[in-house]
């Protein structure tokens, strides 16, 4: 039993891990809830709810040595050494999960690589590549690294027994980068392990690991992760408040329950009974439900999972395999839809969508759901987009409104789509997501139609203020100022508005998805600053003025990609972009635009 790290060899790459890089939060508390509650949401035994377990606790360094060993060499060199492994107890969090399947699998004591889906394998040796499918949150197979970003060792301790053979099994993995003791140069990895990389199964060293950790576990199947030393963020207050945010849905519906431990072993519960009147007390400043009002939203949520009779949205096509149209044609009783929204009433929408892969014949007829109210009090909307029970939390579709809604994503078929569209961190939906356009028909237009749906059907129900609108046409009929004034006078002159147009410097050309800037033969000088402006051509009105979020956003570094020479990028933000031009020899690609929308471009110093 001892950590091993092994030797950089001729040709080997040396390598500083950046996955922190997959999860950019606020709060790194909201990283290893995000991760591990999605997992075992993922390894349910049965449709039956789950528990899950947050101990902080202390143990004493000369206990702790057994678990180091050899490490605390490679921390050295990697100058990660925690001035607490010399003195004092040392700080530990342990999170585990009740009611699942652990980590089940073969391991390499039944061979080298093994072919069939290990859950094992894929957790300890597998990082970017993941086997999950279906309804599984976890795609990408870089979750793992947020228990070894959390630790300030950059290290965690695994302990699982399995419910295919029962198997008591411990493990270890330190994250570092690639470093040099002595003559001999290493990994940036290493593992806690018997010989020959396998697991740890004597009962002796298991019993006393538990034991002296505090370990909840006695012989139920499921995980245990133990983080040595974790991030000061991390602590009880913002472990309660990450998984409300980030599961209210599945704890409310009955298939969480989350217990958390504090250093004294005094134990605080979140489940159905109690969130919305723990939510009610609890202080939301720093988070981002910071401008909500809690109560109110988890009694819309209860609302919406008691739910029963749904507003069908007719599709005829959806044997042809189209994507539906939502309108008032196919919104039955639209009237009286609009009018109960507008009246505030609670509204549920069932939206019938095909979905098919690429590489199979028949595809499957499938549907998500949305819920909506409207609330005359909310300054901006609140808005939820919720996949297999964790919340998808950087969707933004509704902009100013005030209403509240919910885009729940159960059923199989779509919960596959959506996931298969998820970023790293399954925060986004995102149809640059690598394989997602491949593998789908028509994959960009049915991901677009289903984020953009509850914005679609919020436009066609709320019914504009009935006050006057003094600046509503102000983007169609403009009247110079001056223009006013002239008319006030008892003369007919009639006013005219020069306009003294500068030559461009620059050359708009499109391209394939996009379009191309350079400089033309101008002279100018250099560093030359300049805006970009872009938007989708509309029938009428100003399309810079019409742009919404739905159509493509710059930040989306995923969605929109750039190529660039001789000019640097100074802000970029939904359909503008700053730029420091150092040379005549400048252009910017952009790339990514919906081919079948014409694309409006506007480029002007300054």
């Amino acid at each position: 039993m001892d950590w091993e790290f092994k030797k950089l060899q001729r040709g080997d790459q040396e390598r500083n891990p950046h996955e922190s890089e997959f999860f950019r939060v606020k709060d790194p508390s909201e990283v290893i809830v995000r991760e591990f509650i999605q997992n075992s949401l993922d390894a349910r035994k049965t449709n039956k709810s789950i528990k899950v377990t947050f101990l902080f606790g202390d143990i004493e360094k000369e206990k702790f040595k057994n678990y180091i060993c050899d490490l605390d060499r490679h921390l050295e060199a990697c100058k990660l050494f925690p001035e607490s492994l010399k003195n004092g107890n040392i700080n530990y969090l342990v999170i585990e999960d009740f009611g699942t399947t652990g980590l089940d699998g073969l391991t390499f004591e039944d061979g080298f690589r093994p072919e069939k889906k290990s859950n094992f394998y894929n957790f300890w040796w597998c990082e970017g590549k993941s086997l999950k499918k279906g309804i599984e949150a976890g795609r990408w197979g870089l979750g793992k690294t947020a228990f070894n970003i959390s630790s300030k060792m950059r290290t965690f301790y695994g302990l699982t027994i399995r419910n295919d053979d029962n198997r008591e099994l411990l493990m270890g993995k330190a994250l570092l980068k690639t470093h040099k003791i002595k003559e001999d140069h290493y990994q940036y990895y290493g593992y806690f392990s018997e010989e020959n990389y396998n697991p740890i199964d004597d009962e002796n060293i298991i019993c006393n690991f538990k034991n002296n950790l505090n370990i909840k576990r006695k012989n139920e199947t499921g995980l245990s992760i133990v983080i040595p030393l974790p991030d000061e963020e991390i602590n009880k207050k913002s472990i309660i408040q990450s998984v409300i945010i980030n599961y209210f849905f599945a704890i409310m519906k009955d298939i969480l329950a989350v217990e958390i431990y504090d250093r004294n072993n005094i134990s605080f519960i979140i489940n159905k009974e109690n969130i919305i009147k723990l939510s009610s007390e609890l202080n939301w400043d720093g988070t981002s439900w910071k401008k909500v009002n809690v109560p109110e939203l988890l009694q819309f949520i209860n609302e919406s999972i008691n739910c029963k009779e749904f507003i069908e949205i007719v599709n005829s096509d959806i044997k042809d395999n189209k994507i539906p149209d939502i309108s008032k044609e196919t919104i039955i009783n639209f009237d009286e839809v609009k009018n109960s929204f507008n009246s505030g009433n609670f509204l549920a929408f069932k939206i019938p969508i095909y979905i098919r892969e690429n590489n199979k014949e028949q595809g499957c007829e499938t549907y998500f759901k949305l819920y909506c109210k409207k609330f005359p009090s909310l300054k901006n909307s609140e808005e939820f987009y919720i996949r297999s029970g964790i919340t998808i939390s950087d969707n933004f579709m509704l902009g100013a409104r005030p209403v509240r809604s919910i885009l729940l994503a159960e059923d199989k078929c779509i919960a596959t789509f959506l996931g298969d569209a998820e970023t790293p961190a399954h925060t986004k939906w995102n149809e640059r997501t690598e394989g997602f356009i491949e593998k789908y028909e028509d994959a960009r237009r049915t991901l677009r139609f289903v984020k953009g749906s509850i914005s679609k059907i919020i436009r066609l129900l709320d019914e504009p203020p009935k006050e006057r609108q003094k600046d509503f046409f102000k983007d169609i009929f403009f009247i110079p100022k001056n223009s006013l004034k002239e008319a006030d006078s008892s003369t007919k002159k009639t006013v005219i508005v020069p306009i003294n147009k500068k030559p461009s410097v620059f050359r708009i050309d499109k391209i394939e998805g996009g379009f191309k800037i350079s400089l033309k033969e101008n002279r100018v000088s250099f560093p030359l600053i300049a805006t970009i402006m872009v938007a989708y051509d509309v029938r009428r009105g100003n399309p810079f003025k019409q742009y919404d979020v739905f159509d493509f956003n710059f930040k989306d570094y995923l969605s929109i990609k750039i190529n660039r020479e001789y000019v640097n990028i100074l802000h970029r933000d939904l359909n503008m972009l700053k730029l420091k031009i150092l040379n005549k020899q400048f252009f910017l690609k952009a790339e990514g635009f919906d081919d079948k929308r014409d694309l409006i471009v506007n480029v002007k110093e300054g």
